[in-house]
């Protein structure tokens, strides 16, 4: 039976904002900092440890396991506040995908986020029961673009990933599932189509997809 996974951030809910604002106050507080083009260049598609380190060392800092424990409470803080005043807002189009694929097919979600930042926002939805399996930053040492969240999921699933098909929207994610195997469908809800050539199909957004085209690609 195929599967249908979702990247979370900017597929399943437009947080990407919430995300790149709470990061950005939790380095702010700790003295270092980054732009709007460094977030889309550079660290859109990666979990908070790796964004973390990435602002370190562009501004000659190493961080330590301490540094990263406070920088993951500061950031939680700020994010949780976020989602409870209800900045995070659904992909309408991409839930109903969710509920429409849960009623006859395994579905997965895969993210580089952290477990409680997800599992807050699909309560808060309505939706945590949908999918089978949640891989988050938690689960795996290493992050997207490394294809181990994928194989986890697939692994997790009991689901060969060519049997499998994901949306995402950034590059890390693509090659992510790519090199796991897993057939691709870039959405263009966070960057442009040119940022997402190596997507196995593009959309504009997944209002253009329907469950039995994805189903196509496998």
């Amino acid at each position: 039976m195929p599967a249908l996974l979702f990247d979370f951030d900017g597929v399943l809910v437009d947080s990407e904002p919430m995300h790149e604002a709470a990061l950005l106050a939790a380095l702010n507080e700790v003295g270092m900092t980054f732009t709007h083009e460094q977030y889309l260049a550079k660290l859109m598609g990666f979990g908070d440890f790796d964004c973390f380190n990435a602002v370190a060392a562009m501004q000659g800092r190493t961080l330590t396991s301490d540094d990263h424990a406070d920088l993951a409470r500061r950031k939680w803080t700020h994010a949780q506040r976020a989602i409870a005043a209800g900045a995070v807002k659904p992909y309408d189009a991409t839930i109903n995908l969710l509920r429409e694929a849960s009623q006859s097919l395994p579905t997965a979600i895969c993210s580089g986020a952290l477990r409680h930042e997800i599992c807050a926002i699909l309560e808060q939805l309505g939706v945590a029961h949908l999918p089978r399996v949640i891989t988050t930053a938690d689960d795996t040492p290493r992050s997207k673009p490394h294809p181990a969240p994928y194989r986890l999921t697939c692994d997790r699933l009991g689901i060969p990933p060519r049997e499998c098909v994901t949306i995402e929207d950034t590059p890390k994610g693509i090659a992510s599932a790519k090199a796991a195997g897993v057939r691709v469908v870039g959405v263009c809800h966070s960057l442009p189509a040119e940022r997402l050539s190596e997507a196995d199909l593009i959309v504009n957004s997944t209002a253009d997809l329907t469950l039995s085209q994805l189903l196509q690609l496998l």
